[in-house]
């Protein structure tokens, strides 16, 4: 074993950078080798998976075995790097190819300040070889160990690997950050790379109920069979129906374009595409629904003469009728969510309170009567309207009015005759 309290403490502590930068060196040369062979299994697994499309299993095992690798080819640097004690003998032969100056003179103080004291050398002879080497680290105090073609090799190769990888990138038959993602993430559920190429358009989209809709889908290479375009509204059942060749030039080498059309219903469509080997990812139609209302409160607050009480009236079609003055709040009903809502009536535009999303209300004197009509904006941004032929009425406030009711005919009375008469006084809202 190589004890340091012997060596000098300027030639031990030169040593120790000496080996400490080799270390690192190594450490670096090793990583090199695990950028290099993971570059490498990695592109033999992607080429693999293109043409035998590996299962999740196998891209998984693959990934664990280059870690395992990567494991191995580190562990032993790292470990040396971190732990292991400096061999003074070996520093001492890495610092004399390094600076040739030294003229073997390190390695032989270190050797003989290590050896047997019965084996040593002179004692004066080997004090003034350690002066000497002092005086050389003095010069040149730090540890310079030049990077080796060991080091930078293996970076070389990672280097030229890598620009391999950018020069498949952009091949798109080949799919490559596709296998990329599979192979480095085999856990996620990434399509495999097909043979055809599938582009559809559009991808998920919003529709009008009753809108036909047209799907387009290009193909290359061009198939035997046309492309099948597959339709549910439930996600249990799908309708297939083969789509029709597109006329009109040709979009591209050996590509054709097809479509077909959907009819859209009043419920949420899903649809995707088929062709070869190649399936598109499943495609949504969201239904742009026209907000429309569902019924009315109308809350009649009348004025004071008539002495009625408030009162609540629902209905469908925004009828509102009372006497003028009277405060109506108007409160609707809606199907769908609402960003904002506004009734127009005569010169009036009055912005409606949510009470939420689909409860609005407004709030208005009466005083002219006439049509008026309600606009309403969804959360989606789509416009809708209120029932047609709504209208407000005003109640005309007549004069009571009185009658006679008993007696029935004439009669003929005396002076100071007291007569009995039954009459009726009426009036809209009282008296």
């Amino acid at each position: 074993m190589q004890t340091s309290h012997l060596i000098p403490p300027e030639i031990a502590h030169y040593l120790t950078r000496i080996m400490r930068r080799r270390r690192w060196q190594r450490c670096l040369r090793a990583l090199g080798r695990v950028v290099s062979i993971m570059l490498i299994t990695t592109l033999i697994t992607c080429l693999l998976d293109r043409w035998l499309r590996l299962g999740q299993r196998l891209r998984l095992m693959a990934w664990i075995v280059q870690s395992l690798v990567a494991l191995l080819i580190l562990i032993k640097p790292v470990a040396r790097l971190l732990i292991a004690r400096v061999n003074y003998l070996a520093a001492a032969m890495e610092a004399e190819r390094a600076q040739p100056s030294f003229n073997e003179r390190l390695v032989t103080v270190v050797s003989q300040l290590n050896a047997d004291p019965a084996r040593r050398g002179s004692e004066p002879l080997l004090m003034q070889l350690s002066e000497q080497v002092i005086n050389e680290i003095r010069k040149r105090p730090r540890a310079n160990i030049p990077f080796g073609r060991q080091v930078w090799r293996p970076w070389l190769l990672a280097v030229i690997i890598m620009l391999l990888y950018a020069s498949l990138w952009p091949v798109a038959a080949l799919g490559f950050s596709t296998l990329l993602a599979r192979t480095l993430t085999p856990l996620r559920d990434v399509d495999p790379v097909n043979m055809t190429r599938l582009m559809v358009a559009p991808q998920s989209m919003e529709a009008n109920e009753a809108e036909t809709v047209v799907i387009t889908a290009t193909v290359s290479p061009v198939p035997a069979d046309p492309p099948v375009l597959w339709v549910s509204d439930n996600d249990q059942t799908w309708t297939r129906s083969a789509m029709s060749t597109l006329d009109g030039p040709q979009v591209g080498l050996n590509t054709r374009q097809y479509n077909s059309e959907i009819r859209v219903s009043d419920r949420e469509l899903k649809y995707c595409i088929t062709s070869g080997e190649a399936r598109s990812p499943n495609y949504v139609i969201a239904i742009r629904r026209i907000p429309t209302v569902v019924g009315f409160t109308v809350e009649y607050v009348y004025p004071e003469y008539t002495r009625r009480s408030s009162r609540s009236v629902h209905n469908t079609d925004g009828w509102i009728e009372a006497p003028s003055a009277t405060q109506v709040i108007l409160t609707m009903t809606t199907t769908e969510s609402l960003r904002a809502a506004t009734m127009n009536a005569e010169n009036q535009h009055i912005k409606m309170r949510e009470l939420d999303p689909t409860h609005w209300q407004a709030s208005l004197a009466l005083e002219h009567e006439g049509p008026y009509s309600l606009e309403m904006v969804s959360t989606r941004g789509i416009e809708g309207h209120g029932p047609a032929q709504m209208s407000i009425h005003i109640t005309p406030d007549r004069p009571p009015t009185a009658r006679l009711l008993a007696p029935a005919l004439d009669q003929m009375a005396g002076a100071r005759q007291v007569l009995q008469l039954a009459y009726d006084i009426s009036d809209v809202y009282g008296i």
